[in-house]
This record gives structure tokens, C-alpha cells and sequence, in this order.
């Protein structure tokens, strides 16, 4: 008896600790500059206070041609985040990039991430235009703000569409476009966008053998579709890297574990014995499905990498 107390509140103890990680994301600002080639010079500042040390995402869809390269992060120490050193990965896969860093809560509030998205902009057989994905978040972020800009460009009379989950605004201001969150920025949010503009304005390399509304009609026809993606595969990925599998386990599954368990003490003896052994027994089936998933998990990345595209 006394045993199966001491094991039930140590597996209690194990999940509280797991899972209570008070971070935050205070706001993410992104700057976006075009150059004459139609790649585009990227420059992200996250300002983050986390009580605890936790591992950063960032998630790109690439469309068609783009690319991201160029990869560089830093904080507000002058640690530069190189890939295999101070825990900073990279993984690309089929039109997937993924970028993961840690944050320290005895170091830095801000992190700064550099990229180049190359071909950008893309030149379809009517008229330039730029489809990209621009955000996606794992977390809840108060604030984000995204200007985009070109020494090159006119943005006197253009088409700008915003499409995904998100709840940001757009508007065109100092010939920028400037794209705002309006409250705050919840998880799964993500944000795509597409324009085209009245005559070339770039030398991009980027050529596309279909027109801009064929691409515009393939984005609103397929949201549902890539939006479903995006959620499973990257859930799924973060699975193990943030612990959601745990989370997802332990809380809502706990709960109704747990009442299926006092139930089931009531029916056959209402015993304390009763309820911690049935409650044991759920939690090493949770353990035995997290150890499949994660082998699962693993298989499934090995395979992706096979068809790993930079």
C-alpha cells in the first residue's frame, strides 16, 4: 500500500515538472528588404522572458523556388547560435525548414535570427508576384510585426491578399507593407502572403510556367488542405523536442484517467488501494504508448531525410 502511494505521488511530482514551464514570448519583430534580384534579406528580433530554459521554433513553408539560407542567430550577449554548437539545429525536408535554438533564462531577453529567403519574388507568366509563408508559431506570442520593403518597387497599385489562421491586418504606408497582429498571436497561427505587382520591377531568376491567378485560385482552393499539413506535421515534430507529447498525456488525459479510476474503486471496492492501482495501470500504458510514438517519431524523420532538399 504504502509503496503504491509513494509511486503514484512521484509520478505526479515527475508530470507537474515536466509540463509547469512559464514561458513567454513578449513580441516578434521581422524585418523584410527585396533586393533588385528578387531574394529577399530577412532579420527577425524575438523578445522573450522565460523563467526557465526552453527551445525556440521557427517553421517555413517554402513555395515553389524559395529557398532559406544564410541562416545566422545571435543574442543580445553577442553569442552567436552556430549550427551543432550552443544547441542550435536545422532541418530541412520537402518545402520544410525548420529552425530550433535555445533560450536561457539566466541570459538573454532577445534573440536575433538572419536569413536570406532566396527567389522571393517569382515571375509568373503574367505578372511578378511574391507568395510566402510568412509566420507560423508553435506558442501563444503577444505581438508580431512584419514590414516588408524594396528599394525597387512601387507600391502605388498592387494587390496584396493576407491568407492562413491569423487575426493580423495589413496596410501599405512609406511605400512598406506593414502587417500587424491584432491581439495576440495564438498557436497554429500562421500567415501567407501574396501579391502581384503592376509591371516588373526585380531581375529575379525565379520563373514559373503559370500565371498569377492560377496561383492565387490553387492558394484559396488548397488553404484547407495546407493548413491541415502544417498543424499535423508540425505537432507532430515537436512531439518530443518541446514535450507535447507529455503535455498532451498528462493533463487532459490524467484527469479522465483518474475519474475512470475512482470509478472503477467505487464499483468494485471503494479503496484508496484500489484507485492508486487502477490509476497505476493507466499511467504505464501512457508510458508504453509515448516510447511507440517516439519510435514512431524517429523512423518516420529518418525516412524524410532521405528526401532531405536544401
Amino acid at each position: 500500500m504504502n509503496q503504491k502511494i509513494w509511486m503514484f505521488l512521484l509520478l505526479f511530482i515527475s508530470f507537474i515538472w515536466i509540463n509547469v514551464s512559464a514561458s513567454e514570448i513578449k513580441k516578434v519583430d521581422i524585418d523584410i528588404n527585396i533586393d533588385i534580384t528578387g531574394n529577399a534579406n530577412v532579420r527577425e528580433v524575438w523578445d522573450v522572458d522565460i523563467n526557465e530554459d526552453k527551445r525556440l521554433y521557427r517553421h517555413f513553408y517554402r513555395f515553389d523556388n524559395i529557398g532559406i539560407n544564410n541562416i545566422k542567430i545571435y543574442d543580445d550577449n553577442e553569442m552567436e547560435y552556430e549550427e551543432g554548437k550552443y544547441k542550435m539545429d536545422i532541418d530541412y525536408y520537402y518545402r520544410v525548414t525548420n529552425i530550433y535554438w535555445n533560450a536561457y533564462s539566466h541570459m538573454s531577453k532577445k534573440y536575433y535570427l538572419e536569413y536570406t529567403i532566396e527567389n522571393f519574388v517569382t515571375k509568373y507568366s503574367d505578372y511578378e508576384g511574391i507568395l510566402h509563408n510568412l509566420f507560423y508559431t508553435n506558442e501563444d506570442i503577444d505581438e508580431v510585426n512584419i514590414a516588408i520593403k524594396s528599394d525597387y518597387w512601387n507600391l502605388s497599385n498592387v494587390d496584396v491578399w493576407l491568407y492562413g489562421r491569423n487575426n493580423f491586418k495589413k496596410e501599405i504606408n512609406n511605400n512598406q507593407i506593414i502587417i500587424t497582429s491584432q491581439d495576440k498571436v495564438h498557436e497554429l497561427y500562421y500567415v501567407y502572403l501574396l501579391m502581384s505587382f503592376d509591371k516588373p520591377y526585380f531581375e529575379t531568376v525565379n520563373h514559373l510556367d503559370k500565371t498569377f491567378s492560377e496561383t492565387k485560385d490553387e492558394i484559396s482552393n488548397e488553404q484547407y488542405v495546407t493548413d491541415q499539413y502544417e498543424v499535423l506535421y508540425n505537432g507532430y515534430a515537436d512531439f518530443l523536442n518541446n514535450n507535447y507529447l507529455i503535455m498532451i498525456l498528462t493533463y487532459p488525459v490524467t484527469i479522465f484517467l483518474a475519474i475512470i479510476a475512482i470509478i472503477k474503486g467505487l464499483i468494485i471496492n471503494f479503496s484508496v488501494d484500489n484507485i492508486l492501482e487502477s490509476m497505476l495501470f493507466f499511467m504505464e500504458k501512457i508510458f508504453a504508448l509515448s516510447i511507440i510514438i517516439g519510435i514512431l517519431y524517429v523512423v518516420i524523420r529518418a525516412l524524410f531525410k532521405k528526401f532531405r532538399k536544401n
